[in-house]
This record gives C-alpha cells, structure tokens and sequence, in this order.
C-alpha cells in the first residue's frame, strides 16, 4: 500500500540515483563520496547470501521482503555497473562494487532458463517467465565484458539471453511480455502482475540491449578477445 512507501528501501533506487551521483563527482568530487555510500548501503542491506537482490528492505522491521524479483537484478546489475564506470580507478569501495556485480550476475545465470529467460521471479519456477530481465541481463553482461569487469566465457549466457529478447519481439516492433509497474508483495503477488507494459523498462530496455550486443559482437569480431579476458 501507499501507507508503507515510507518505509521501504527498493532495489530500483540502485539503477537511478548513486549513478547520477557518481556523475556529479566529475564536477565536484565529494559527490564520488555520497555515490558509493548510498550504493553499498542499498546493496548490503537487499543483496543476501545467494548473490541476488531481494526487491525491498523494511526499515521498521529490519528484513527484505525476500523477493528476487527479475526486473530488480536488473536494476540493480544497472545500478552497480554505471556507478563503477563513473568512479576513479582505486577509489575506496569500488572494488566491492565490482565484487557484488559479479556475485549477482553469476546467481542471475544459473537461473536462466534455457530459452534464455529468466521467470518474474527468477528463482520460482511457478511464476512466468518475463522480457525485461533479459533485455537488462545483456545490457549489464555486454558492458562489462567491454569494461573489462567480467571475462569473455559470460558470452554464452549472453548469446542465450539475446535470443530470447529477439524473440519477444512483436512483427509491428513492439518488445512483448514485460511486466508492468510491480510494487512490493508476496510471491503470489508477482505471479499476479499483468505482463503488458509498454514502457521505458520494456521499449528502452529493448533498444538499449540491441545497442549493447551489437557493440559486443563488433568488439569480439573485430579483435578477437575483449578487455578483461
């Protein structure tokens, strides 16, 4: 409910403001300084032992909701990656950063089905399965092979992933079976959500990760290795 807004932090904010910020400390760099505290402390407090994030975190009773929502690693793999980017090489906490970057990539893999997909609720077989995770796996993944964060062997993952997101295509060009707008719930709740978004998380996901696996494949064919391999 709207009553329990407050007091929720979400996975979502990973993706949006300590980027920006990040962004900011180019101009005055105490702003590097607020970027990674508000990332770590979003992240310590969502990421659990598994590597994934759990979609919100209750300030009154101290505990996730215990959701690993699909959109949420996405937001989240988003979120640590621009912010990485955008921090100096050597900065204090960047290497924490690129560490749960990892954790969380690798846990989203071993989830993805073998069309490529990966379910709303990437570790409940019974919910769907859902578009928008694997457009922002293979614009995560495809970026950080190019960054050097990650080796050349998450390829394969990619390959997979890429396949599915061609074919949520629709012939008229439209990126089909994202969910919409998802608040906090149970995992009956997810089940529930209605997978006809047509949005920037569906739509800009979709364009963003054609950009990003034709960039990759000219980089790999082009030199034949890519940094970090």
């Amino acid at each position: 409910t709207d009553d329990d807004y407050p007091r929720l932090i979400w996975v979502d904010t990973l993706s949006i403001h300590p980027p920006f910020l990040a962004a900011l400390g180019e101009y005055k760099r105490e702003y590097y300084d607020v970027a990674c505290e508000l990332l770590l402390n979003h992240a310590r407090l969502l990421q659990d032992d598994a590597g994934l994030f759990c979609h919100t975190y209750n300030v009154d009773t101290q505990t996730t909701d215990g959701v690993h929502w699909g959109r949420g690693q996405g937001w989240a793999l988003m979120g640590l990656l621009e912010t990485w980017k955008r921090l100096p090489d050597g900065f204090s906490g960047r290497d924490e950063i690129a560490s749960r970057f990892r954790r969380c990539l690798e846990a989203l893999e071993a989830l993805q089905t073998p069309e490529g997909s990966w379910h709303t609720v990437v570790d409940d077989p019974e919910s769907y399965t859902e578009s928008s995770t694997a457009a922002f796996y293979v614009i995560a993944a495809s970026q950080a092979i190019t960054h050097g964060l990650i080796p050349r062997k998450h390829y394969t993952y990619i390959k997979r992933a890429w396949r599915a997101v061609e074919n949520s295509f629709s012939g008229d060009g439209r990126y089909l079976g994202v969910s919409e707008d998802t608040w906090s719930g149970d995992k009956q709740y997810y089940r529930s959500v209605p997978k006809r978004s047509f949005s920037t998380w569906s739509q800009g996901a979709a364009l963003a990760a054609i950009k990003e696996y034709i960039a990759l494949r000219g980089l790999l064919n082009g030199s034949g290795k890519a940094s970090g391999e």
